[in-house]
C-alpha cells in the first residue's frame, strides 16, 4: 500500500514538472512574441513621427511667408485704419497657429530623439519608456497636446512684432525750456493719413500728419498738437480752429472727452516746405487725465470753420504714456 501511494506522488510531481515547463516554456514564447510586436511598432511609430514632423515643418514654413507677405502689405496700407485692423488679425491668427505647430514640431523631435535612446536603457526602464512614448504619440496624433508657451522655442523676429498692433514702445524722455520754468516730452506721432484719391500725389508723406506732446507749466498740464497739412492751400480750405467748437477725443469703450483748445488757432504756413501747420495747445484737467489714462483711443474729431474732420488713431496708449512719464518728474 505504501509502496502503490509512493508511485502516485512520484507521478504527481512529474506532472507537476512537466506543467511547469510547459508554462515556462509558453511564457518565455509570449514575452518573444510580445518582444517582437513591440520593437516592429516602434520601427512604424518612428516613420509616422518623421512624416508627421516633415508636414508640420511645411505648414510652418507657408505661414511663415505669408507673414512676410502681410507684414509688407500692411506697411502699404498705414493710412487706412480698417485695412490695417484686418491684416493684423490675419497677422495674430497666422502666429498664433504657428505657435501651436512649433509646439507640436518640438514634442515630435523629442519623441524621436526618446525612441532612438531606447537601446542605451535597461530592458525594465525600456518597458516604462515605450508606454510613455507610445501615450504621448496618441496623444499628438489626436491634437490632444496642453501646450506650454514657457517651452516653445523662440520665433523669427516677424512673427514677434506682429504680435501687439498698434501698441508703442514708448521711450519716456522730458525736455525742459532756458527758463527752466516748463517740462515737456518729446514730439510723437498721434496719427497720419491721406485720402486713398489722392494717394498718388502724396508717395513719400501722408496729406495729414499730426504729432503729440505734454507740457508742463507749474501744475498745469497741457496736450499740444501739432497738426500738419501737406499743402499750403489747407489754411484757406479749412479755416481756423475755435475754442467754442472743441475737439472731440473719442475712447474705444464709445465714450469721449471734449478738447478746448486756449484760443482760436490759425493754420500758418511753413516757409522751408510749403507746409500748413495747426499749432494746438489744450489744457488737460485731472478728470481728463484720468479718462485718458483708463481707457483706449479710438478717434479724434476736428471742427473746423469749414467742416469736421475725424482721423482714426493707431497709437491707443501714447498720450497715456507721456502723462505717465511727465508725472514721475
Amino acid at each position: 500500500m505504501h509502496c502503490f501511494l509512493g508511485i502516485i506522488v512520484k507521478m504527481f510531481r512529474k506532472l507537476e514538472i512537466f506543467v511547469f515547463l510547459i508554462c515556462l516554456l509558453g511564457l518565455n514564447r509570449t514575452s518573444f512574441a510580445q518582444t517582437k510586436v513591440t520593437k516592429d511598432s516602434l520601427i512604424k511609430l518612428e516613420i509616422k513621427a518623421e512624416e508627421n514632423i516633415s508636414v508640420l515643418k511645411n505648414r510652418y514654413h507657408e505661414r511663415e511667408d505669408q507673414l512676410s507677405y502681410l507684414m509688407e502689405e500692411k506697411k502699404r496700407y498705414l493710412s487706412n485704419r480698417d485695412q490695417v485692423l484686418k491684416i493684423n488679425k490675419q497677422l495674430a491668427s497666422l502666429s498664433s497657429e504657428n505657435t501651436n505647430t512649433k509646439a507640436y514640431i518640438d514634442e515630435y523631435e523629442q519623441l524621436l530623439s526618446r525612441l532612438r535612446c531606447l537601446d542605451y536603457k535597461s530592458k525594465k526602464n525600456q518597458i516604462k519608456e515605450i508606454q510613455e512614448i507610445q501615450k504621448l504619440f496618441k496623444t499628438l496624433e489626436n491634437n490632444n497636446l496642453e501646450i506650454d508657451q514657457s517651452k516653445i522655442s523662440p520665433f523669427p523676429k516677424i512673427l514677434e512684432e506682429a504680435k501687439e498692433p498698434f501698441q508703442t514702445e514708448y521711450n519716456c524722455v522730458l525736455e525742459k525750456n532756458r527758463e527752466d520754468n516748463l517740462l515737456s516730452t518729446k514730439y510723437e506721432t498721434f496719427f497720419s493719413y491721406t485720402d486713398p484719391k489722392i494717394e498718388s500725389f502724396f508717395i513719400d508723406q501722408d496729406f495729414v500728419n499730426c504729432q503729440v506732446r505734454i507740457i508742463k507749466a507749474q501744475k498745469v498740464i497741457y496736450l499740444e498738437l501739432k497738426l500738419k497739412f501737406g499743402s499750403a492751400r489747407a489754411a484757406k480750405i479749412y479755416g481756423s480752429l475755435n475754442p467754442n467748437n472743441p475737439i472731440k477725443l473719442m475712447f474705444q469703450n464709445d465714450d469721449f472727452i471734449y478738447l478746448r483748445p486756449n484760443n482760436v488757432v490759425e493754420g500758418k504756413i511753413e516757409e522751408k516746405t510749403g507746409h500748413t501747420i495747426y499749432k494746438i495747445q489744450i489744457p488737460l484737467d485731472r478728470e481728463k487725465q484720468k479718462k485718458i489714462r483708463n481707457s483706449e483711443l479710438d478717434k479724434i474729431v476736428f471742427l473746423f470753420d469749414t467742416g469736421i474732420e475725424s482721423f482714426d488713431l493707431f497709437h491707443f496708449d501714447l498720450i497715456k504714456n507721456m502723462l505717465e512719464c511727465i508725472k514721475k518728474n
